[in-house]
């Protein structure tokens, strides 16, 4: 894998950006970084996304870091959501100390609360995040359902936004005009 050319966004950022567009659609715009760690000789291991939803007051951001190497105390693995009524926070405790992991966590905060609300829940993110669709598809091709769950199209929408991901990334950015500085 580490022979990759491209690494982050197709191997890790691709679930994010799939998970994104389930609860919100398709982005009409996608602008992207992603970096390669430079003492590493591997594809990009750093990413940030930005998914903009024209007419709409949206802020998505994807940010990765896979060479995070300054202990326990600052490193994250999240997913945030943050609304108008509240928000939930869930820590993705694998990738904390990979691949060993910690524990998941699942939070929320209503508007008015003084704290967050700790949510119990059973199974992991991973792999369970994965079982239900992998049992869809089971379940479809030994006929005891008609229908999948996605299509195909869903599917080739995601990897629409990876592209365009890869696309952004490789431009320049927008060049600010800056003064020049007086003689």
């Amino acid at each position: 894998m580490l022979e990759l050319e491209r690494l982050e966004i197709n191997m890790h950022s691709v679930h994010y950006i799939d998970l994104i567009r389930s609860f919100l659609g398709n982005p009409s715009g996608i602008s992207a970084v992603t970096e390669r760690h430079p003492e590493k000789t591997h594809a990009t291991s750093r990413t940030v996304i930005l998914f903009r939803y024209e007419g709409r007051d949206i802020r998505v951001v994807i940010a990765t870091n896979h060479d995070h190497i300054y202990g326990e105390e600052r490193e994250e693995s999240y997913v945030k959501w943050e609304g108008t009524k509240g928000a939930i926070f869930a820590q993705m405790g694998l990738l904390l100390d990979y691949p060993r992991g910690r524990e998941d966590l699942l939070r929320i905060h209503r508007n008015g609360a003084s704290s967050w609300e700790d949510v119990e829940f059973s199974g992991s993110w991973f792999p369970d995040a994965f079982i239900g669709s992998m049992a869809a598809i089971q379940r479809y091709l030994e006929g005891s359902v008609d229908t999948l769950a996605t299509s195909v199209e869903d599917v080739i929408n995601t990897m629409a936004v990876v592209e365009a991901a890869y696309e952004s990334a490789a431009g320049p950015g927008i060049r600010p005009e800056y003064l020049k500085e007086s003689e």
